[in-house]
């Protein structure tokens, strides 16, 4: 089972430049914003984090531009958790919300660091229970919901 995370945002005025296309940096705060959404879905976000002495540090980052973005557009961007046993790996899709044209596609890639700067497995192990357990909750619901 593929876990994803959909998130409809209107483009605002502050990300465009002087041409009205959107800067290229702004592509990666959506990719954040989806993520971050994602993250709180599975109940591991930032705060999650800082509880337990962890960051999830990126380490790549991709984005291949498509068709420039402008002011005002509505679109969807789509999150989808690529892996995650050993590293976070997202990928993600830009695209119109009313005729699915795609504006983009990336992906980042985070590893966790303890409160040290090292490597931490520990926190991998803390992840991997979070998006097992999310995936057997979200399994049972959809389960109920069939035999309704």
């Amino acid at each position: 089972m593929k876990i994803y995370e959909n998130v409809k945002i209107q483009i605002p005025f502050s990300d465009v430049d002087s041409f009205n296309i959107i800067w290229y940096g702004n592509y990666f705060k959506y990719f954040e914003i989806a993520r971050r959404k994602f993250l709180k879905k599975i109940k591991y976000d930032i705060n999650d984090w800082k509880k337990t002495n962890c960051t999830w540090v990126i380490v790549e980052t991709n984005c291949k531009y498509l068709k420039p973005l402008s002011y005002d557009k509505n679109i969807n961007i789509l999150c989808l958790l690529e892996e995650f046993k050993y590293r976070l790996k997202f990928s993600y899709k830009i695209m119109d919300n009313s005729n699915k044209i795609n504006y983009a596609k990336g992906f980042t890639i985070q590893v966790p660091i303890d409160d040290k700067g090292l490597h931490s497995k520990i926190h991998q192990v803390e992840l991997i229970e979070k998006i097992n357990k999310y995936k057997t909750n979200e399994y049972t619901r959809k389960t109920k919901i069939r035999k309704k």
